[in-house]
């Protein structure tokens, strides 16, 4: 897949946050799911963020269609989601930003952002860990 791959040399050349813009809902949750299988055959922990609860859940269900293979969890605060415990979280930014203790019992070593065009100047600080 391009996008990966161009991902990863992003990384590896100058080692900063590369931003990837795919327009198509399925194909980017192909690019987030092969980024976050990846990362944990590598042993890693994995936390996308997604800009609302609505959006976490979309991702979340897209993510069940594309890759049926990966197991994640789901977290929002105040939420019947409670499960921090995976590999592979997908939680809403508010409920990161909140900084439940739970959430963060165990470091995430990949974040990736679902929807960061939606982050104003004024939100950036949530996404700061």
């Amino acid at each position: 897949m391009k996008a990966v791959q161009a991902i990863y040399e992003c990384l590896q050349t100058w080692g900063n946050r590369p931003c990837v813009v795919v327009p198509n809902a399925d194909d980017k949750a192909r690019i987030i799911g092969a980024l976050c299988r990846d990362a944990i055959e590598r042993g890693h922990r994995v936390l996308v963020a997604a800009y609302t609860i609505v959006a976490m859940r979309n991702l979340g269900s897209l993510m069940n269609r594309v890759c049926p293979d990966l197991q994640f969890g789901l977290y929002a605060a105040g939420r019947d989601y409670g499960e921090c415990e995976r590999q592979l979280l997908i939680a809403d930014v508010v409920s990161i930003w909140r900084i439940t203790p739970e959430l963060f019992s165990c470091p995430f070593d990949l974040m990736v952002i679902d929807e960061a065009d939606k982050i104003s100047d004024s939100d950036m600080p949530k996404y700061w860990f």
